[in-house]
């Protein structure tokens, strides 16, 4: 619940994407999940 609100912010604030959860790091396959994240947005 807290993560899924974490997550909310990010994109309210512009991200394109935001991995939130209590296992998450800031790098882990971060290019990864953003290109994915692009093409799945864009199709």
């Amino acid at each position: 619940e807290r993560f899924e609100e974490l997550r909310r912010i990010g994109e309210a604030l512009g991200f394109l994407y935001v991995a939130s959860g209590p296992l998450v790091r800031s790098s882990y396959l971060a290019g990864e999940f953003y290109l994915r994240t692009l093409i799945e947005r864009h199709v």
